[in-house]
């Protein structure tokens, strides 16, 4: 079953502590970060095993001689991050499971499905912490060198597929601090928030994806190079490197066209508190995309913000001077936001004006 990014972290959450997840899916769309999420939400440490660059000495340990002369039976040290998660609560992140050699990968199979590796020197098994959550991640698609798993293996995982969603990642990015334009472009641009190794010819490739915009993100503030900071200017002197090496030539280009011409960048506060000087007089003149872009600030706004009379008057001024179809998706976007405050101000002013306009065209379909 294949689930978006905010799907399953919500089931994830649901399940109980002794029951791994297995997310499959492209590199690049977000299951390590879900599996952080997931860790945070919990309030417990994450242990992210790398199980590719795992040796099988890194899953059952390495001997213990002293105790092997003294007892005269075969006993291991096992490693640090696994006695962690038996000792407390923590995430384990077996990522990359099918990559990993085959002994790593017998020895994930049994921490999964017993929850154990090991024993002490009286043949005890040495198991996880009851509360110690898991993980696996595998990257699935012809173009990966991974390794089969066998079907009876995946009966010890609850299974999902995850796919890059545009939404789920925008939800994300504004609670992160991502660029506000960054979201803006992909929000216009979505063929260009990820494009699946799998569907196209080229090898060797850099193509975007969520988790190489959130890294050009990263880049480009730590070199003084924010995207909303160059808006409606020239790109500077690195810029193109720079976001090539993430996204690639073409998501790349476009990204820097975006801020080329990018001299209308308004955001909801615009809106709400500076419509009659700042918005209206360029109105005319912003595309479709570009209101579009704006309601949705608008009603991702409504969300989290109580807005007072003066600004609920004048996203009302915004709505009457939106296209039929914008005009009702801000209206949706107040009603749905569950905000009562916001949708008693804007209802007192705008509620019949969009009702007539959803008649008419109600009308208009009827006698076509």
């Amino acid at each position: 079953m294949a689930m978006t990014a905010s799907d399953l972290t919500y089931v994830t959450r649901m399940l109980p502590s002794d029951i791994t997840v297995l997310v499959q899916g492209p590199t690049g769309i977000g299951k390590s970060h879900i599996a952080a999420q997931n860790a945070k939400h919990f309030g417990l440490p994450l242990i992210d095993c790398r199980l590719s660059t795992y040796q099988e000495g890194d899953m059952i340990g390495m001997p213990n001689h002293a105790v092997m002369a003294d007892e005269d039976v075969t006993v291991f040290n096992l490693p640090s991050w696994y006695i962690k998660a038996c000792r407390e609560p923590c995430f384990l992140l077996l990522d990359e499971l099918n990559r990993a050699l085959p002994g790593v990968m017998q020895s994930a199979f049994q921490l999964v499905l017993d929850r154990q590796l090991g024993a002490d020197k009286n043949g005890n098994a040495i198991k996880l912490h009851p509360g110690t959550r898991m993980m696996a991640c595998i990257n699935a698609g012809s173009e990966y060198e991974v390794n089969d798993i066998d079907p009876a293996l995946y009966r010890r995982f609850w299974v999902t597929t995850l796919t890059p969603d545009l939404p789920s990642w925008v939800a994300w990015a504004i609670k992160n601090n991502i660029d506000p334009l960054l979201i803006d472009f992909l929000q216009q641009n979505p063929d260009h928030f990820f494009v699946d190794p799998g569907d196209t010819k080229t090898t060797g490739t850099v193509l975007p994806g969520p988790a190489s915009w959130d890294r050009l993100n990263y880049a480009l503030n730590y070199t003084k190079m924010g995207p909303s900071e160059l808006a409606g200017t020239v790109a500077p002197r690195g810029f193109l490197a720079i976001t090539h090496g993430f996204v690639g030539h073409e998501a790349g280009n476009a990204f820097a066209n975006f801020i080329k011409t990018y001299d209308r960048a308004l955001v909801a506060e615009d809106v709400l508190d500076s419509f009659d000087k700042k918005v209206k007089p360029i109105l005319i003149k912003m595309s479709a995309l570009e209101k579009a872009a704006l309601v949705k600030k608008c009603t991702t706004h409504c969300v989290t913000n109580n807005w007072n009379r003066k600004q609920a008057t004048n996203l009302s001024k915004f709505i009457i001077e939106l296209p039929g179809e914008l005009k009702v998706d801000m209206w949706n976007g107040v009603t749905q936001s569950k905000n009562v405050n916001n949708i008693r101000f804007v209802s007192k002013h705008c509620k019949n004006h969009v009702v007539d306009h959803i008649q008419i065209a109600r009308d208009t379909q009827g006698k076509s």
